[in-house]
């Protein structure tokens, strides 16, 4: 292993390159963490230690890092003292092979709990390594063989947030609904929510699907609000967490005082439009809840043999009101 690039590309010293590489002490969490990413980067596929306790490994990506800093802490504050866990991350659910590398870095280990990309190969791997050992996902559209998957109800989450509209914001009656990277939560979502307006008199009367992010994204979703019609609607529907530059195309075509926005999550960037009063409804996945109960689930398998009572086990969101 070229341990001299990696240290180069870090920044660092060889020997704190060749301390986190090979799990030795004197390297911080963080700084380990940017050593295995850089290593996977150049296709150096280093195995995680294992040691005599039965160990998890835990494979997430970077970003958003407010929504998954959250799982990893919620991981980190469970894992029984009777296990190891080992933690390997890559830059973003729209890669597949540098999660693979990230994977392959855990083959070792006796459980995974895994965020996995949906491309075929990365399936593909998972399912290999589902036959071996168990494998817990916390995030949607895994289709391979798994223990269990710990996320959100995604169709009640998009009920809640309806039914929220209707009680706290009685007046807003006509919806535009933002669908950005639509995949099957977002569209579960949605579902839920146009099913919670169903006789209430408030209507969903356009919609606008944008596949990928673009820059700069506030000014691709301006445009594309105003080639809907300015006026048509008081109150723009996001489907996933771009609430901020979704709230940022409202400013930009003048619309902050007459159109509010609802959405999902709570990037950082929400916060002047939380303050403002832009932004008037969220539902925010609780991510801490599904790290912790990932692990419990791991730690029960491994030291108790105990399987979930169910496959799909629902931590439920909380919906924020900014009145």
């Amino acid at each position: 292993m070229n341990i001299k690039r990696i240290a180069e590309q870090c920044n660092i010293s060889l020997s704190a390159a060749y301390k986190a590489i090979h799990h030795k002490k004197g390297v911080d969490a963080r700084t380990r963490q940017r050593v295995l990413a850089a290593a996977l980067s150049m296709g150096i596929v280093p195995r995680a230690k294992v040691g005599r306790k039965p160990t998890v490994g835990v494979v997430l990506p970077c970003t958003p890092s407010y929504y998954w800093d959250a799982l990893c802490h919620g991981l980190e504050s469970s894992v029984p003292n009777a296990l190891d866990a080992h933690f390997a991350f890559f830059s973003s659910m729209g890669v597949g092979r540098e999660s693979i590398y990230a994977i392959d870095y855990m083959e070792n280990m006796d459980a995974l709990i895994i965020a996995p990309p949906t491309m075929a190969e990365v399936k593909a791997r998972i399912a290999v390594l589902a036959a071996e050992k168990p494998v817990i996902c916390v995030s949607e559209g895994l289709d391979a063989p798994h223990l269990a998957t710990i996320g959100g109800d995604y169709f009640k989450d998009g009920m809640r947030l309806g039914r929220a509209l209707l009680q706290y914001q009685p007046n807003r009656k006509r919806i535009l609904a933002l669908h950005v990277h639509n995949g099957l939560g977002a569209q579960l979502r949605s579902a839920g929510f146009a099913k919670a307006l169903e006789g209430s008199g408030v209507s969903i009367v356009d919609s606008i699907t944008l596949e990928a992010i673009s820059s700069p994204f506030a000014s691709v979703i301006a445009r594309s609000i105003k080639a809907k019609g300015i006026g048509s609607f008081d109150c723009l529907y996001c489907g996933t967490g771009v609430t901020p530059y979704a709230s940022l195309a409202l400013c930009k075509l003048g619309l902050c005082k007459d159109v509010i926005c609802i959405g999902y999550e709570n990037p950082p960037g929400n916060a002047t439009y939380l303050n403002s009063g832009l932004i008037r409804l969220l539902s925010i996945s609780d991510a801490y809840e599904m790290g912790r109960c990932a692990m419990q689930l791991a730690g029960d398998w491994l030291l108790e043999k105990k399987s979930p009572a169910s496959p799909n086990i629902y931590v439920p969101s909380k919906i924020f009101v900014n009145q």
